[in-house]
Parts: C-alpha cells; sequence; structure tokens
C-alpha cells in the first residue's frame, strides 16, 4: 500500500498526459538550454569576444527596444500563418543565432546577432503561448500553464547548475560551447515543436473556426479597453525587478546582510515555484478568481517593499537576514499569484483567431516595464532609501486594485468553440 500511495503522489505532481505533458516536455527542453547559457550570457562577450561591458548593455537595451516595436505585427504573422509554425520556425532560428555567437567578434555584428535573437525569442514566445490557449481546453487553460511555469524553473535551475561549473574553469573553449550547447538543445526543441498536434480547424462542437487574421492589419491595438489592461497589468508584475534588480541591490548597499543571501534566497525562490505554482493558479479559471488573485498580488508586492523599507532602517545582520528572507516569501506568494492571474485574464479577453497578437499586445505593459523599471525602481530605493520603497508599493498596489474596474470594462470571449486537438495529443 505505501509503494502505491508513494507512486501516486509522484503521479500527482505530473501534468496531465497528452498536450498538458507535451507541452511541458516541450518547455523543460528549451529551458534546460536556455538556463545553460543566459546566467553566462553578458560574461561570453565581456571575456569571450572582448566587448566592453557597457557596450554589451547598450546593444542588450537596443534589441530588447527593437522587439517590442516588432512583437505587435510579428505576432499578426503567427495568428494568419498558424502559432505552431511561426513557433517551431522560431526556435530554430533562435538555435541558429546561439550556434553563431562564437563567430561574433565586433560591436556590429554583435547588435545585429542580439538584435535579430530578441526579435525570434519575442515572436517565439508569443506564438507559444497562443498555441498553448489554443490547443488546451479552456477549463485546463490555467492549470496547464502553472505545469508549464513549473517546468520552465526547472529547466533553467539545472541549465544554470551547467553553466557555473562551466564559468568556475575560467576557460574560453568552455564558454564558447555555451551557447553552442544552447543551440544544439534548441535544434531538438523545434523538431519537437514541429511534431506537436495542429490547432483544430473546427470547435469542439463542429463549428467552423473563424477566419485566420489580416496580418497588415491590427485589432489589438485599437481594443482600448484590453491595453489599457495590459498596461497596468506590466505594472502589477514588478515583481520581477524587485525580484532580479531591486533586492538583490538593496541587500548590497542598504543591509548588513551577507552577500551570500543573495543567492540562497534566489534558489529559495525558484524551489517556491517550482512547488507551489500549480497549486497557486487554483480559481484563476474564472474572471472573477484571476481578478482577485491580481489584486492579491499587488498586495503582497507592496507589504514587500515595506518589510524592504523595515531593513533599512534595522542594524544588525541577523535582522536583515530575517527581514530579506520574510520580503522574498512575500514576493514569491506574490510572483504565484501574478502569473496565475496574468493566464487567467489573457484567456478571457483573447480572441482565438487573434491570439498571438492579443498575446503581444498583454506582454507589452511587462516588456516596457523592463526597460524603465530597473533604473526608476533603483533610483527610488537605493537613492531615495528607504522611503522610495513606499513609492514602489504604492504604485504596485494601486494597479492591483485597478485591475478589476479595467477588466470589467474588457470583452470576454467565452462564448467562442474550444479546440478539439487535445484529442489528437
Amino acid at each position: 500500500m505505501t509503494g502505491r500511495g508513494g507512486t501516486s503522489r509522484m503521479l500527482s505532481w505530473l501534468p496531465p498526459a497528452g498536450l498538458p505533458r507535451k507541452l511541458c516536455t516541450q518547455t523543460l527542453i528549451s529551458a534546460f538550454g536556455l538556463g545553460f547559457f543566459l546566467p553566462g550570457n553578458v560574461v561570453f562577450f565581456t571575456q569571450y569576444v572582448g566587448l566592453p561591458a557597457t557596450l554589451v548593455g547598450l546593444g542588450l537595451g537596443i534589441s530588447s527596444a527593437i522587439a517590442i516595436l516588432t512583437s505587435v505585427p510579428l505576432a499578426r504573422l503567427a495568428d494568419h500563418f498558424g502559432t505552431k509554425q511561426i513557433w517551431a520556425l522560431c526556435t530554430f532560428i533562435d538555435a541558429v543565432l546561439y550556434l553563431a555567437y562564437p563567430l561574433v567578434k565586433s560591436f556590429p555584428l554583435f547588435l545585429i546577432v542580439v538584435s535579430c535573437l530578441a526579435v525570434s525569442a519575442t515572436t517565439g514566445g508569443n506564438a507559444r503561448m497562443a498555441y498553448s490557449f489554443n490547443v488546451v481546453p479552456r477549463d485546463q487553460q490555467v492549470s496547464t500553464m502553472a505545469y508549464v511555469r513549473s517546468a520552465l524553473n526547472i529547466g533553467l535551475a539545472v541549465g544554470a547548475a551547467g553553466t557555473g561549473l562551466a564559468l568556475a574553469q575560467d576557460s574560453n573553449t568552455l564558454l564558447a560551447l555555451l551557447p553552442m550547447t544552447t543551440g544544439a538543445v534548441l535544434l531538438a526543441s523545434a523538431l519537437f515543436t514541429a511534431y506537436l498536434p495542429p490547432e483544430s480547424r473546427a470547435g469542439s462542437e463542429g463549428r467552423p473556426r473563424p477566419a485566420r487574421a489580416n496580418p497588415f492589419k491590427s485589432r489589438a491595438l485599437t481594443d482600448w479597453a484590453f491595453v489599457k489592461l495590459a498596461g497596468v497589468n506590466g505594472i502589477v508584475g514588478s515583481f520581477t525587478t524587485i525580484l532580479n534588480v531591486t533586492l538583490p541591490l538593496w541587500i548590497l548597499e542598504a543591509t548588513d546582510a551577507p552577500r551570500s543571501l543573495i543567492a540562497i534566497l534566489f534558489l529559495m525562490n525558484t524551489l517556491l515555484v517550482i512547488t507551489l505554482q500549480v497549486r497557486a493558479a487554483r480559481g484563476a479559471g474564472t474572471l472573477e478568481g484571476a481578478i482577485r488573485l491580481s489584486r492579491r498580488a499587488g498586495i503582497l508586492i507592496c507589504a514587500t517593499c515595506l518589510i524592504a523599507l523595515a531593513s533599512g532602517i534595522v542594524d544588525g545582520p541577523i535582522a536583515a537576514i530575517v527581514l530579506m528572507t520574510l520580503a522574498y516569501l512575500v514576493l514569491t506568494a506574490g510572483e504565484l499569484f501574478f502569473a496565475s492571474s496574468d493566464w487567467g485574464l489573457y484567456a478571457k479577453f483573447s480572441p482565438r483567431a487573434m491570439r498571438g497578437e492579443y498575446q503581444a499586445v498583454w506582454q507589452l505593459g511587462g516588456q516596457v516595464r523592463s526597460l524603465v523599471a530597473p533604473a526608476l525602481f533603483t533610483w527610488l530605493a537605493i537613492s531615495h532609501r528607504p522611503w522610495g520603497w513606499a513609492v514602489i508599493g504604492g504604485m504596485v498596489l494601486g494597479a492591483g486594485l485597478l485591475i478589476r474596474p479595467l477588466a470589467q470594462a474588457c470583452k470576454t470571449y467565452d462564448d467562442e468553440p474550444e479546440s478539439s486537438s487535445d484529442q489528437v495529443g
């Protein structure tokens, strides 16, 4: 009986068989490949290529801006030609570009390669999300994305461990192997993606699928209610900047906590996301549930900022360690609820025939935030310590409270026919 019980508990951690499990497998492969290089990205270009860190930062910033400007037009191509096809093609392009990294020897070539990669990765990511929501039954969409996010974090963590071992050797040969390994893994990922089930051409009741979107005509950008919701939702998602930039800098600059605490807390965050994301997504499949979780995320992220504020007032390493650990725990809870609400809201307000374009617009708020928030939050938290944290927390809390009225103004698409692709999987 114990053996059966143990097996049952292990199976409960796995995504449902069929399309959800296939999507998780694809994500695990891609994430492992990306995790193998992304932590060493800047190290590769500064040490192997020999570019100054300032130029690397400038090039990455320019590439991000280009990806934002091209994201919506290219996402419309996915709606027109097929989300799976564009997803697989972009993954293949990503692989080729990573394989070309060791050939980069100058800043102009670096800028071209990273810009092409940013555009391809953004386009492929939008197509991936659109495909996932198109092929998974409506009542499984949010839970499937929760499993996918857990798989993403597992793959990134395992891949990053390999990067750490390579960087520890201080070898240019091993540095060159990092992007080449990522490219090889992404080639396998592209092949896996190409063999995923196609999107069904009819709904579950045999009704015709809506006509494919015109790639030269935008509708999502003129859906002002959706655009406003996407922008405010991007502000609620500020946990990414706080987690990856602001809190680590705060620990280094404004507290008595040891530097090693940053790595420990980041690992804690990763493990909690892996183990709790599926549970945190419960209830996000309904509009009311998604709104409630978004509001909860705003409150928790605001609380994180207030805890960080308090850590800048107290003295001593013990108090700093306790408060920073608490801050990361609360922030992780906010992250889990935000991710769940993000999927639930997108599922409700994106029409099936234009999911790629709507996904691109949905991500615009977060993309703009990723360009502005690192400098802004650092300026507020570090240069205006500790009370700048109150401003950051107030911004996120206000955005979280605005989600309900903005969501109520958007058109939902619950009456659209569902995909029957899960029968193929």
